[in-house]
C-alpha cells in the first residue's frame, strides 16, 4: 500500500503538534497493521471470508479517508488490495 502521512504546521501551538504527532503515530500503527493485513488476505491460499474482507475494507477505507486519500478498496480481488 502507499499512502503518505503529510507533515505538521509550524505554525500551530505546542498542544496541537503534539496532538498531531500523537495522531500521526497512530495512523502509521494503523496502516502497517493495514499492510500486514493486506499481505495476509492476498497470500491466503482459498476463498477469504467475507467478514473478514469486510472488516479489512472498512478499516482500510476509513483510513484513507481519514489522510484525505483517495484510494479505496472497493472488491475482493488481489490486483485492488495489492493497488490501493
Amino acid at each position: 500500500m502507499a499512502l503518505g502521512l503529510t507533515g505538521c504546521s509550524h505554525a500551530l501551538s505546542n498542544n496541537e503538534s503534539i496532538d498531531e504527532n500523537e495522531a500521526k503515530k497512530e495512523l502509521a500503527i494503523e496502516l502497517k497493521f493495514l499492510q500486514n493485513e493486506s499481505e495476509r488476505l492476498i497470500n491466503k491460499d482459498g476463498k477469504i471470508e467475507d467478514k473478514t474482507f469486510q472488516s479489512y475494507k472498512n478499516d482500510f477505507n476509513l483510513l484513507s479517508a481519514s489522510i484525505n486519500s483517495t484510494s479505496k478498496v472497493e472488491t475482493q480481488s488481489d490486483s485492488e488490495l495489492k493497488k490501493a
